[in-house]
């Protein structure tokens, strides 16, 4: 997944403020499987 933003939208962030973005996403049934591998930040996470 990449995070991006339309043109001219947040492209300056003054210091000490924050941005905050959210994920709107969808699936078809049958064909998303479940990931193999996966990381988070270069990390390789493991399934609980």
């Amino acid at each position: 997944m990449t995070a991006s933003h339309p043109s001219g939208y947040n492209t300056s962030i003054p210091p000490g403020a924050s941005v905050n973005f959210g994920f709107s996403g969808t699936s078809r049934p049958g064909t998303n499987g479940l990931p193999t591998a996966f990381t988070l930040n270069g990390s390789v996470c493991a399934a609980a």
